[in-house]
């Protein structure tokens, strides 16, 4: 079967398997149409014009009606990830009552669009890897060896229209339309329209790595488990090599039913397991954390964990301001420079430092007065614009995109100037807070952790 949506990437998937039916051993069984219940109308038509397809192909035509906003506010997912899992549930249905294949799609463009996406969350090799040419599942991606303008090329060529939705290429729509708006095309202009290909040769060739080491992690896993307790061998984890470790405590943790680890936590996990015999505790999220008690590593489940209080913290120009709420501290000191300069020591201000202006003041107590600046936790009704969008969301949906688990945001630190939110550590900056042209003086913000 061929999963559709009406746009150009997957039409030309139908038209192309049909060609391949009439000459090769397979039968295409149907088509495939997943309604989000998003866009209104403009989805009415793209579910009628998958129908019209499958009627011209005769071929059976298998829908689903998702109330993806549902799915996303029930599940505290983004809309970009309830959609997925709609599809995928779809498909995993479909593949397990009809048996056969799903093909989708995916073309070499998505491919470097979810390797910037993983690169942003600072995710390990194997999920730089991306989209595999096949899932576990029977979904197959026949169309990774191509790009998006190849086979616009061929639907024109043939006369075969498809339907745009408009949202795709809107870079305030989400993170992935940012990278298609934004990344992708002036990385095309940079390294050549076919960098996508070349890219994906070296994704392939990461593949290849990663299935390697995952089977060595999963020899690690069964040298080190402890099946009685549940629980992994520390000792035999700290002689080991750390890549190995890593990869091990991610299979560890998804065993164990837990959502992916985040790279940074896994990172400290290591940390704490070859620093100290003392024991430490990390939450994992969905109400469980991992315990290393000197001896062993094992996921536990939270219980009576009382929820985080409400915190705030104003700055009155202390150079050190300490938020034990967060578990840590904002650095600030004043600097002067230009955006040039300023820039390389603050990194894109994603990260843990950020470089604000001084725009008004004519001393010290003036321009702290200004800046009006607090490190506080999340409020319901907070918005944010992260830098580059061109729209504002809700700081819920960016923690669902950065995938911050949901017993964890209350506790991450938001900064605000005037009462408007401009930088969420390690996780987003806000377009408020862009550097302007010039000379200037400044405020270095530095988050710290304790360790």
């Amino acid at each position: 079967m061929a999963a559709v949506s009406a746009g150009s990437d997957s039409t030309a998937l139908l038209e192309l398997l049909v060609l391949a039916a009439r000459r090769l051993p397979f039968h295409l069984d149907g088509v495939t149409h997943v309604h989000h219940r998003i866009r209104g109308g403009e989805a009415d038509e793209d579910a009628r014009f998958c129908e019209n397809l499958a009627a011209r192909h005769e071929i059976p035509c298998y829908f689903e009606n998702i109330d993806v906003p549902a799915l996303a506010r029930s599940e505290g997912l983004s809309l970009e990830a309830a959609g997925r899992k709609a599809r995928y549930d779809f498909f995993d249905r479909l593949h397990r009552e009809k048996g056969g294949l799903i093909a989708t799609g995916h073309t070499a463009d998505d491919r470097i669009e979810t390797l910037f996406l993983k690169l942003q969350r600072g995710e390990g090799p194997g999920a730089l890897a991306g989209i595999r040419p096949r899932r576990k599942n029977g979904v197959i991606r026949p169309l990774l060896p191509f790009l998006r303008c190849e086979l616009r090329a061929w639907l024109v060529s043939r006369g075969t229209s498809w339907r745009e939705d408009e949202s795709n290429s809107l870079p305030s729509h989400s993170l992935r339309s940012s990278v298609r708006a934004l990344v992708t095309p002036a990385m095309t202009e940079v390294f050549g329209p076919d960098f996508p290909l070349r890219a994906s040769s070296t994704l392939d060739r990461l593949l290849e790595d990663n299935d390697f080491l995952d089977r060595q992690a999963e020899t690690l896993i069964l040298e080190a488990a402890l099946p009685a307790e549940n629980a992994l061998d520390a000792s035999i984890l700290r002689r080991s090599p750390i890549p190995l470790v890593r990869r091990a405590l991610h299979r560890f943790a998804s065993d164990q039913g837990l959502p992916a680890l985040p790279g940074r936590l896994v990172g400290r996990i290591l940390t704490a397991l070859h620093s100290s015999d003392r024991p430490r505790s990390f939450s994992a999220g969905e109400g469980s954390e991992v315990r290393i008690d000197g001896t062993r590593i094992r996921v536990a489940t939270i219980i009576d964990r009382p929820a985080s209080p409400m915190f705030e913290h104003n700055w009155c120009g202390e150079e050190t301001l300490e938020v034990p709420e967060a578990s840590g501290r904002l650095r600030i000191q004043w600097i002067r420079g230009s955006r040039h300069t300023l820039l390389p020591s603050a990194g894109s201000g994603v990260g843990w430092t950020l470089i604000l202006p001084v725009t008004v003041g004519r001393n010290a107590v003036e321009k702290i007065s200004a800046f009006d600046l607090t490190v506080r936790n999340r409020r319901a009704g907070d918005r944010f614009r992260p830098l580059g969008c061109a729209g504002s969301g809700s700081l819920k949906d960016l923690f669902i995109d950065r995938k911050i688990p949901r017993e964890r945001r209350a506790g991450v630190p938001v900064l605000t100037s005037r009462s408007k939110v401009i930088w969420v550590p390690g996780v987003a900056i806000a377009e408020a807070a862009r550097l302007p042209e010039g000379e200037l003086e400044a405020l270095k913000l530095t988050w710290e952790e304790n360790r």
